[in-house]
Formats: C-alpha cells, structure tokens, sequence
C-alpha cells in the first residue's frame, strides 16, 4: 500500500472521527442533543437574542477545531508525489533528532535555532551558493573542525589550513601539499584516489610532489597548534 494511499485513509479517518466527536463533546459539556431538533431551534434563538453562541458551546467548538487540526498536522504519511524520490524539509526538533542530525562530530549541515546540525554517518553532501555567501565559513571550516576522522581538504586559497590546522594539529598529523598540475602528472596522478594510495613517506620524499612545501606547513602547524 502506497503512502499516498494511507495518507488518504488517515486524513478520512480522522475527519470522520471529528465529525462524530462534536456532537459528543456537546453533548457531555451541555447536554446538547445533536438529535433533537427543539435544540437546534434553541440554539438558532439564543445566537439570534444574544448575537453570539453559548460559551459552553463555543469553547467546545474552538477545543474540537484545535484537536482536529493538530491530529491532522500530525499525519506521519505524505500526499506529495514521489517521481522524483522522497526528500522533503526536515521541521521540527523531533524530526532533526530523527535523522540523526543531533551528532556532536561530523559533518556540519547548518545551524537551527542556535545549535549546530552535524551529521556523522556516511554522507554525499552537495554545498551550492554564489561567492562569497559564506560556504567556507558556515560549512567548510566547521566541519573540517568538528569531523574527527581523516580529511582529504582541496583548499585553493588556503583559508581552510590557516582556520583549521592548528586544531586538526591535535588530532593528527596536518600536512599541506601544494603542487600544479604538471607536478602531479609527473608523478602519475590524475585522480584523487592516485593521491590517496601514496603514502605519506612517499610523498614527502619526492621533491616533484612538493616535499619542502609539506615539511614547512607541517611545522606551522605544530606551532599553530
């Protein structure tokens, strides 16, 4: 059964019950009769003389109208149509906490409210924004901060390591490379996973794989540390 399908059956369910609980609910608060018709005609001359309805009836209609309305903003299925998968935005602190986005290392995702949202499990994360809005600062450096396991960081500019290697530098040796393209075609890299199957004493030890540049920006970094 489809979730469309319960969300129908859900959202029938509920305003069924509603409609038969108002009558109820008069009932045990006032004693309404929803089946005697000397009520309704009560009911009409009293908002007719008095211009308004009785409180005891209007605070159970008001009571009712917010009872249905949240049992039906609580509905844990969705009628939104699912070509194009099943992502949607994650409200509410329960919701958060449900996806796991509560962790206290990982991946920074945003912040809510004044607390960071990390995410520590395996993760594909695309970041999308126009310069200069604040990717490296909000998410980059925060998450190179907070994530406790190895990190590969592609830093052009070098913002990352001069924000993070002093605090990486407690966690682990932090190591700086800086080669051009041609270095790295000289060495038969092409791919990040070339890089990553170098050891470091191997890197280190080729001066075409910008040796002299990783040993300074080890070195600041124990400083900076």
């Amino acid at each position: 059964m489809s979730e469309r399908v319960l969300a129908r059956i859900y959202y029938g369910a509920v305003i069924a019950l509603a409609i038969s609980a108002l009558p109820v609910a008069l009932y045990l608060v006032m004693g309404f009769d929803a089946r005697d018709t000397r009520w309704w005609v009560w009911l009409w001359q009293y908002y007719r003389s008095q211009d308004e309805l009785p409180p005891a009836a209007l605070w159970t209609a008001i009571a009712w109208l917010l009872t249905g309305t949240l049992a039906l903003g609580l509905c844990p299925f969705s009628l939104a149509p699912t070509h194009y998968g099943r992502a949607k935005w994650a409200k509410g602190p329960f919701a958060l906490r449900r996806l796991g986005l509560t962790a206290k290392h990982g991946v920074v995702l945003g912040k809510v409210r004044g607390r960071l949202r990390i995410y520590n499990e395996p993760l594909s994360c695309l970041l999308l924004a126009p310069a200069g809005t604040g990717k490296t600062r909000g998410t980059i450096v925060p998450t190179v901060l907070a994530y406790q396991g190895s990190i590969i960081v592609h830093d052009p500019k070098g913002e990352v390591f001069d924000a993070t290697a002093g605090h990486r530098a407690r966690l682990g040796r932090v190591l700086r490379m800086e080669c051009s393209a041609h270095c790295l075609k000289a060495e038969n890299i092409y791919y990040i996973g070339d890089l990553i199957q170098r050891t470091e004493t191997e890197l280190l030890r080729r001066p075409t794989s910008g040796a002299s540049r990783s040993t300074r920006s080890r070195k600041s970094s124990r400083r900076g540390g």
